[in-house]
């Protein structure tokens, strides 16, 4: 889980966001945890996969 907070949380700065996405990763399920870090962490769609993560947890 915090290695995926970390992937998802890389470029913002808005402290708000950061704590919305810390908290949602924390709420998951461990399977969609796994899900997740294992988007994120693929060679070919970890950029995307990031993205959506932080649009699902945290909708700017």
């Amino acid at each position: 889980r915090l290695g995926l907070v970390f992937l998802a949380v890389k470029p913002l700065t808005k402290i708000r966001r950061v704590e919305q996405i810390s908290y949602g990763i924390r709420q998951m399920p461990s399977e969609e945890a796994y899900y997740w870090y294992s988007k994120c962490t693929a060679v070919d769609t970890a950029e995307r996969a990031q993205k959506a993560l932080r649009v699902l947890l945290a909708a700017e």
